[in-house]
């Protein structure tokens, strides 16, 4: 037959059916519905979002946390920001309130987009993670891992022509600009054929409260992958899935990498991108200045200025949320990242903390600035809405002090250690600079005093905004906070990301350079694309297969 054809949307039901429909047309209208089924056997890939990458809603059903789609809904942030008292940051930004907010009402993803509609998407809790940011991807990954050829028509199914748009993840030895730091094994003409058209990659997302401990978000990882399972079992179509792939973006990497240890052999592979393997001194320095607004021409600072706003303007903005929430104080650098990251110098003379061996937990961040000058929380601002006298009867530093030692304990059950099939990217850029050190400076002399009379000055007057005044004894000695130092992806330092390469159990790390790779906005890159494919592509080569794509 030689009649044109149009493909119609595919959509399931609560069983995980595929079902699709058309209407009944005259006769003289010669154009056929096509109906596209994927493979039955499936691997769920689940997407697990950044730090603030996950829709939040409060116990009154009120948004505690969207990030904004859009110029309108950004706006709209800012204006709700601007004037926002501490209190009010904190009374929004509660841990033990907020929920994940499966936001379906965002979801739009074209008539023009047949893979799958609104409805099952929300039923994949896309809705749950930032739609600007995130849906473009899970789109893309839903396309092309389960429609990898030009002609879905079946007509030439013995020699079908893969999409161009796979070329670049079947480049070769050496993909440019890739630059794989660990062993690399090219995805083959005969790998992919061995997968893509026989297996079905249904992609969901799994939100989670990044207020809470990375620890509990990890438990609802888990939860989310038996319910995806439970799903597709039901269905009269589909195989009962036996593995899952997880792909993070950001702060989701440390989530996965728990959930991992928990699932054991549920998980057939991770791909993590722009993951802070071993934190970023950047939240220290958040700590005492709020969020930094980086120059980037007139146009990326007013950008900044704006996010600045939003995520944090100072010192009292950030401290009442985030001394608040384990889950943010756990993208504090961990033991296992370079030491002497923290500095104060007068250009002369440095010091430098933590030592080697050192513990920052308490060398560093258990510090308060009625202890010494530079010490990370000012017990003042950890509770402005008084929420804590009637929930707690402990000080509001001690409170801060349980969620530290979350944070440390997180931090030690997931050190050095990655799931056994871990392919991971970054962005290693100097155009994208970060804090790969956080550094006092000041323009006195410190020649005269000891590091321990430095470390131990009390606080003077102190500017929300950074500036901060240490009394060396009968001395007075104002620092300011330098800027970012390093490379990275504007976020993540490039050391942290780096890391992700000596971890137990890695396969492929990419070191990408030259793409000026913004953390926030990675998924929107399209070699972050490639990579993601072809990782998936060789994950997907453990899972055995019959020559008709069946298992067992």
């Amino acid at each position: 037959m030689n009649e044109p054809l149009r493909r119609v949307a595919l959509t399931f039901d609560d069983n995980f059916n595929p079902l699709s429909r058309s209407a009944l047309s005259a006769t003289d209208f010669t154009c056929r519905a096509m109906a596209v089924w994927p493979a039955r056997t499936p691997i769920p890939v689940i997407f697990i979002p950044g730090i603030m990458g996950s829709n939040l809603v409060s116990k009154k059903d009120k948004p505690a946390w969207s990030p904004p789609n859009g110029i309108p809904e950004a706006v709209g942030e800012l204006a709700s920001r601007i004037g926002q008292k501490p209190k009010t940051r904190q009374t929004i930004l509660n841990p033990k309130d907020a929920t994940v907010w499966n936001r379906t009402e965002s979801l739009d993803l074209g008539s023009n987009y047949p893979a799958l509609d609104d409805a099952e998407a929300g039923r994949r809790y896309w809705g749950e993670v930032w739609e600007s940011g995130y849906v473009p991807f899970l789109r893309i990954l839903e396309d092309r891992l389960n429609y990898p050829f030009e002609d879905l028509s079946g007509k030439n199914p013995d020699a079908p022509k893969r999409e161009k748009a796979w070329d670049e993840a079947i480049a070769g030895d050496q993909p440019h600009p890739w630059t794989p730091i660990t062993g690399f094994e090219a995805l083959t003409e005969g790998e992919f054929a061995s997968r893509f058209g026989k297996v079905y990659f249904p992609v969901f997302a799994c939100g989670y409260n990044w207020l809470k401990s990375n620890e509990e978000s990890s438990d609802l990882v888990v939860k989310r992958v038996d319910e995806i399972i439970a799903r597709i079992a039901k269905s009269c179509y589909f195989k009962k899935p036996e593995k899952v792939i997880l792909v993070t973006h950001s702060m989701g990497g440390l989530v996965a990498r728990r959930a991992a240890q928990k699932l054991g052999d549920k998980v057939l592979g991770v791909v993590h991108g722009v993951m802070p393997t071993e934190g970023a001194p950047v939240t220290y320095r958040r700590f005492k200045a709020g969020t930094e607004a980086s120059w980037d021409g007139i146009g990326g600072w007013l950008k900044n200025l704006g996010a600045a706003k939003v995520l944090g303007w100072d010192a009292a903005d950030i401290t009442c949320v985030m001394a608040n929430a384990p889950g943010p104080l756990e993208l504090l650098p961990t033991k296992r990242y370079p030491p002497g990251w923290l500095k104060v110098t007068d250009g002369k003379k440095t010091i430098e903390l933590p030592e080697a061996g050192g513990n920052p937990y308490s060398d560093i961040y258990g510090k308060s600035t009625k202890e010494c000058w530079w010490g990370m929380v000012d017990p003042e601002l950890i509770d402005p809405a008084k929420l804590l006298k009637t929930t707690t009867k402990v000080t509001a530093h001690k409170l801060f002090l349980q969620n530290l030692k979350q944070a440390e304990d997180f931090h030690d059950a997931i050190s050095g250690y990655c799931h056994g099939q871990t392919y991971a990217h970054y962005g290693d850029d100097p155009k994208q600079p970060s804090f790969v050190s956080v550094t006092w400076r000041t323009n006195g002399d410190l020649s005269g005093f000891t590091s321990e009379a430095v470390l131990a000055a009390q606080r003077g007057d102190v500017d929300l905004l950074g500036p901060t005044e240490a009394r060396i004894g009968e001395t007075s000695v104002r620092f300011k906070l330098d800027g970012k130092d390093g490379p990275g992806d504007g976020t993540v330092p490039a050391p942290s990301a780096h890391a992700v390469a000596d971890l137990s159990g890695i396969r492929t790390v990419f070191r990408l350079q030259g793409l000026k790779l913004e953390h926030s906005d990675s998924y929107k890159n399209s070699t972050v694309h490639n990579t993601v494919l072809y990782a998936i592509g060789k994950i997907a080569q453990q899972l055995p297969l019959n020559s008709d794509g069946t298992t067992g």
